[in-house]
């Protein structure tokens, strides 16, 4: 019996039950990167149902494959609470080249993909289709109405007209519907090297201009003023030429670029507990999660531990809501990290930084003391 591509997605669907998705992002055994159809030279990262093992990939004699065995699970938002930052800081230091497909971008993405699994940027085959479309067609600006997305063949427009009739119609619509944005967790097409290497600067972007926006000594003009330089042909915004005018455009940015990402991606998820339900979040990919760390640590206020070398001070960790478990994993759950109080520093360069810096300033003040 032969597989085709069908045949792997339905097996993909069945390995991955609905529950994984409440919290869990799956890691697989094996990952390929994949030459793309269009364009030739692009790459994408996929998890193959069934692959030859490495020492026979280029054997021209039949192989038997092995099937791909889903290697664990995880909760991002549980166990990696600061996977952002970890995602964000790939492009640090040279980290990542500018030219997006290259093949040291390619490594670190798939470095990163065998460690946390894909991004989840390609949709679930045949899903695009089925979601409503909302706000297309208005009445004189005061009827909503919707496309019925239950038949695909012969769409009809259902306007909301203000009886008991329409807004149950309404509701059993967009109650029935299958989810229009589920995003493949075995990755594909569109989880390309380029796509990831994207993201990632994107992530570091945000980060960086919230690090300036709260700066220590108030927000850092010159590097919130390289960013709007670098994006001004498509900011559609003046300059800032005041530290306030400077803090609002990186925060707005990176609000901006926050909820570009989770609109519609990330939302509560309820699960059954002994006594009615308790409230988790739901993410349809793993760059969703992230990004919703991203908007935790905007609302983290003073809850925000930074790198001690004071040439440094990079965000290292910082407080998230609780977060309830799918009781599938541990039942009835709760746990909230705390930042680490034994973590000071980004590694160990920066603690040998700022140990020579407090060196060379104990002998200036021997020095100016002997004075």
């Amino acid at each position: 019996m032969s597989l085709d591509d069908d045949d792997f997605r339905r097996s993909a669907i069945k390995t991955i039950k609905e529950e994984l998705r409440g919290g869990l992002w799956p890691v697989w055994q094996k990952y390929e990167l994949v030459p793309c159809e269009a364009p030739a030279t692009s790459r994408y990262i996929v998890a193959p149902t069934v692959y030859r093992p490495d020492h026979l990939r280029e054997s021209p004699k039949p192989v038997e494959v092995v099937w791909n065995e889903l290697l664990s699970t995880y909760r991002p938002l549980v166990d990696t609470p600061g996977l952002f930052l970890e995602f964000a800081r790939l492009a640090d230091n040279g980290g990542l080249d500018a030219e997006l497909g290259t093949d040291k971008n390619a490594d670190v993405a798939y470095a990163w993909t065998e460690t946390y699994g894909v991004l989840g940027l390609t949709p679930t085959q045949g899903q695009e289709s089925l979601k409503p479309a909302f706000d297309l067609f208005h009445g004189g600006g005061e009827r909503l109405s919707m496309v019925d997305p239950r038949d695909p063949e012969r769409p009809q427009i259902i306007v909301a007209d203000g009886t008991v009739e329409s807004v149950l119609n309404f509701a059993h619509i967009t109650t029935q519907h299958t989810h229009g944005w589920r995003r493949d967790v075995r990755g594909g097409q569109d989880d390309t090297v380029e796509a990831f290497a994207l993201e990632a600067w994107t992530a570091n972007t945000a980060l960086r201009l919230y690090e300036a926006a709260n700066a220590d000594a108030g927000p850092d003009t010159v590097t919130i003023r390289h960013f709007w330089e670098l994006m001004a042909p498509s900011s559609g915004s003046t300059p800032p030429t005041s530290s306030e005018e400077a803090n609002t455009w990186a925060e707005e940015w990176v609000v901006n670029a926050t909820l570009s990402r989770i609109r519609g991606y990330v939302y509560p998820q309820t699960y059954r507990a002994d006594r009615g339900f308790v409230q988790g979040m739901r993410f349809e990919s793993l760059l969703d999660a992230m990004w919703l760390q991203m908007m935790w640590l905007l609302t983290a206020g003073n809850n925000v531990r930074r790198c001690k070398f004071r040439f440094c001070r990079k965000v290292i960790a910082f407080e998230t809501p609780d977060q309830f478990e799918d009781p599938g994993t541990q039942k009835n759950a709760r746990r909230k990290y705390k930042t680490r109080v034994d973590k000071e520093y980004c590694d160990h360069n920066c603690v040998a930084k700022e140990s020579y810096h407090r060196d060379k300033d104990k002998k200036m003040r021997a020095g100016t003391d002997a004075i």
